[in-house]
């Protein structure tokens, strides 16, 4: 099962979803990418979280809906089964100031109390989209710590840029 969830309308445009989903760290940048066959995200491809998760959702405007947050615990074991006592957190707050431009900031944390496997990312995005093209960038940091004082820290950011030529073509320029 790829998605499995219950999603609840509770309050003007607030959501709660528990179940099998997609994480809060990437579903806008796959949006303005589009091409997740052809290539994922950044941190996807990186391996640093997955693309699933089970856990609980909520989604939101804060204030007025240019400004929307996105916050999950989740069980941080992709969709196989519950093998351990970790959990991972993830928080993302975009904006989108105008229809055509898109930011994000992210986070997400996973770790046991006492330090042994811990992971922490922070990303950002940006889009620009228009009816023929779109161009955007992400980047990444994250720190591994698999026992205290062996870290493995990564940063990696990525530009792209489409441009529709036909109504079934377009070129695709990217950069990792």
């Amino acid at each position: 099962v790829k998605d499995l969830s219950l999603t609840w309308a509770y309050a003007d445009e607030h959501r709660a979803t528990v179940g099998i989903t997609p994480p809060p760290a990437y579903s806008l940048a796959e949006n303005v990418w589009g091409y997740r066959s052809f290539a994922t995200t950044l941190p996807i491809r990186r391996d640093i979280v997955s693309s699933r998760d089970f856990g609980l959702r909520l989604d939101g405007p804060v204030g007025t809906s240019t400004v929307r947050y996105a916050v999950m615990l989740a069980n941080n074991g992709t969709v196989q089964p519950e093998t351990d006592v970790q959990k991972r957190v993830y928080g993302r707050l975009h904006v989108r100031p105008t229809s055509r431009l898109l930011l994000v900031a992210g986070a997400d944390h996973s770790g046991d109390s006492d330090a042994r496997d811990r992971s922490t990312r922070l990303s950002v995005f940006g889009g620009y989209s228009t009816g023929r093209a779109r161009i955007g960038g992400e980047g990444y940091w994250s720190r591994l710590t698999r026992t205290p004082g062996a870290d493995r820290t990564g940063i990696g950011g990525s530009v792209f840029a489409i441009l529709q030529v036909a109504p079934a073509w377009e070129i695709v320029a990217r950069i990792d």
